[in-house]
């Protein structure tokens, strides 16, 4: 092992703790070094150690096993650090005539006196300014990344930056777990290793705070667990699990303290919330019973109903059931009201008899606004015009939202104050929506508007908190039909759906040209479902159908390598194909025409976690990628930006959920078993209008069936409804 000494000139690419650099030796010559070296920063002095190899792509370079960053201090270091570039305005020449000044103080003089710097030729008063700023921000900088590396990458250091500017250090050495509040993708057990790097106590009443709202704060968000709230005795278990022993005197001040602080809400029964999530359940429940209770604005009389339905059933070419009818009269009759059924249930033909209705009994109030139609997802709203003919939209669209950077929370125009200017709003998919969703909803349907919830109670609940559709279907105060006889004339897929629902397995779907199964082992199953999907592909086209998985990894078909086989096959570079390479950076490509979905809410761009698209264009000489969505709106990525999609040929059961598509392929075996339960299952085969593939094997599907995962949430909303 040698070592080896110098300023750094030049960082080709710094990541995790591993950098490529150019390395300024004494006598002026130059190395290029690679390796463990963390977050450098030009003009830094290192020393190095590791040894030379030969690089087949770039020559001689020094392998870098550690490295050390000496003090900046001498000519050499700070002649370069000052010229690196970070400066604008700044040559090689002027910041030597700033080190012939000054000497080795010059880097104090720039922190504690700018001023002084005036006195050296070029350099103007408005220059200082910018030197100072740019080296204080650099020292910030510094100080933060050794503070913080390895534990937060770099990204993050910047977004850390970015908040704190530069008393960064500070704040974090203060209380290292404000950063969980603060900053997305920053948790508890990172928070915690900063925390004990800095000598925080484990028995800090910071250290216990922040562990309680982070369980809190798990328990609602992640991995759809979905609880709004939790007990004490479980909160400290949960505890116990990620601080070792603690003591319960500690943990019980800290939760009272915050609940003196507005943080939580303890109720009597002794159920502990996070304070936005209680403030959601009530409300919502204080909502509901608005609606209930408020005389309804232009009742529409039961002949124009009548006049309606009729309409309908002669367009379909068949009579509504009586629970149909029900549900229709229902609608138009309550303040807020429930359909509830799978697919083929009739639920859209309802949703068009409503706004028959609603139409005709439009023509003789002019002042009568039209029908507002809402679901939670994009794909969602699309296909509620498509059946309806009716403009909708997200829920969050149709509520005007705005996203405020600072804040970090998100607001709408449409509330109590300002309400949906419509006597009618149909909600579709509900069963998406969680309980804060749920909250914005409902604050913005005045009282005397007819609101419409429509969804499947079968189907998976919502990623976020609570189990809203769930609690008010059961709910005895909340009129609901359940709809449970399949109208579904096109095809078996429905039927199947209803005997899934009921616990059956493959021995009794009943197959056609809608439906069909394919029996396959762990072995064979990616090669038979890849195969099934290219073949409705071809026949429905790329926007139409979907691979449908229950895992991301972990499996020969977790939807991860699926997506690159399935896209490699249909989707192919020259010269087989015409589609252009988009490197976005070390783990993720694109192609131009790839279908992709937006993995989180960006605001600024209007695009939302689960909206969908394919990649239009690529523009090389910018590095940036037009994605056309599927609501036919066309989004600018930079390739940094792009790092928040990804391939959507396949996807989990989770991202497809409140999406229906032409066609669908969904897989189910023994690989599977720990996902293999009913409302899974369910929810992959509904989301297939007109054909739908299974592929796994029989044991598997029929365990699936057979199995029913109870959906527990700590929710308080039925409960509350019953209140008087």
């Amino acid at each position: 092992m040698e070592t080896v000494e110098g300023t750094v000139s030049k960082v080709y690419y710094s990541s995790g703790g591993w950098s490529s650099i150019l390395l300024k030796k004494k006598g002026n010559s130059f190395t290029r070094a690679a390796g463990s070296i963390a977050s450098p920063t030009v003009g830094a002095s290192l020393k190095l150690t590791g040894e030379y190899h030969d690089d087949p792509k770039y020559g001689l370079q020094f392998k870098v096993a550690e490295s050390a960053e000496k003090q900046m201090g001498n000519k050499e270091s700070v002649i370069t650090y000052l010229s690196s570039g970070f400066i604008k305005g700044i040559g090689y020449a002027t910041a030597k005539r700033i080190y012939a000044r000054f000497g080795e103080r010059t880097l104090e003089i720039i922190e504690n006196s700018p001023e002084e710097l005036a006195a050296v030729k070029g350099i103007t008063m408005h220059k200082v300014h910018r030197i100072q700023q740019a080296h204080m921000e650099n020292k910030s900088m510094t100080e933060l990344i050794n503070l913080l590396k390895p534990e937060i990458t770099e990204y993050q250091i910047r977004r850390i930056y970015k908040k704190y500017g530069a008393e960064s250090t500070q704040k974090i050495k203060d209380d290292p777990y404000r950063l969980i509040k603060d900053l997305d993708g920053i948790g508890f057990k990172k928070a915690d290793m900063i925390a004990k790097a800095s000598g925080m106590s484990e028995n800090d009443p910071r250290r216990i705070n922040a562990c309680i709202l982070h369980i809190l704060h798990e328990a609602a968000y992640a991995g759809g667990s979905g609880h709004c709230y939790m007990f004490a005795e479980s909160l400290e278990a949960n505890m116990e699990e990620l601080l070792g022993t603690i003591d319960a005197d500690a943990v019980a001040a800290e939760i009272i303290k915050n609940r003196d602080e507005g943080e939580l809400v303890i109720e009597s029964t002794g159920e502990i919330y996070l304070k936005q999530l209680h403030s959601a359940e009530t409300e919502v429940c204080r909502h509901i019973k608005r609606l209930l209770s408020a005389p309804l604005c232009n009742r529409v009389p039961e002949n124009t109903i009548a006049e309606a339905i009729g309409e309908v059933e002669k367009a379909a070419g068949y009579m509504l059931e009586d629970k149909q009818r029900d549900a229709i009269g229902s609608a138009l009759d309550n303040g807020i009201s429930v359909i509830t059924g799978g697919p083929g249930t009739g639920k859209t033909t309802i949703i068009k008899a409503i706004l028959a209705a609603w139409r005709l009994h439009a023509k003789g109030n002019p002042r009568l606004k039209e029908a507002a139609m809402l679901a939670p997802t994009g794909k969602a709203a699309k296909r509620m015009e498509e059946v309806t003919g009716n403009t909708a939209s997200t829920i969050h669209r149709g509520l005007g939202y705005t996203f405020s950077e600072d804040e970090g929370r998100m607001s709408f125009d449409h509330n109590e104050r300002d309400p949906l200017d419509s006597g009618l709003v149909i909600v579709d998919e509900v069963s998406m929506a969680d309980i804060e969703l749920a909250k914005s909803l409902l604050r913005a349907v005045g009282s005397g508007t007819r609101l419409v919830l429509i969804g499947d109670i079968d189907q998976l609940p919502p990623i976020g908190p609570g189990n809203f559709f769930r609690d008010i279907v059961q709910s005895p105060k909340v009129p609901s039909v359940v709809l449970d006889v399949s109208h579904r004339q096109s095809g078996k897929i429905g039927i199947n759906a209803s005997k899934i629902n009921n616990g059956a397995g493959p021995s009794a779907y009943e197959c056609d040209d809608t439906f069909k199964w394919v029996s396959a082992t762990k072995e064979d199953i990616r090669e038979k479902s890849i195969a099934e999907y290219t073949r409705l592909e071809r026949e429905f086209g790329r926007e139409n159908v979907v691979y449908i998985g229950p895992m991301k990894t972990r499996s020969s078909t977790g939807v991860e390598s699926i997506n690159i086989e399935i896209r490699d096959q249909i989707n192919p570079l020259p010269p087989v194909g015409n589609a252009k390479e988009i490197k976005v950076n070390s783990y993720k490509n694109f192609r131009t025409g790839d279908r992709v979905m937006q993995m989180e809410n960006d605001y600024n761009k209007d695009v939302f976690n689960g909206d969908m698209g394919f990649i239009k264009e690529y523009d090389s000489e910018e590095e940036e990628i037009v994605v056309r969505f599927d609501d036919g709106s066309e989004v600018l990525y930079t390739k940094k930006e792009a790092a928040k999609l990804t391939l959507a040929y396949a996807m989990t059961v989770h991202k497809a959920q409140g999406s229906e598509y032409k066609a669908t392929v969904v897989v189910c075996n023994s690989e599977h078993y720990i996902m293999a339960y009913r409302n899974l299952l369910y929810t992959g085969v509904t989301r297939a209008q007109e054909s739908l593939v299974i592929c796994g094997d029989e044991k598997t599907l029929a365990m699936a069936a057979n199995t029913v995962r109870p959906v527990i949430r700590n929710s308080k909303l039925k409960e509350r409804l019953m209140a008087e």
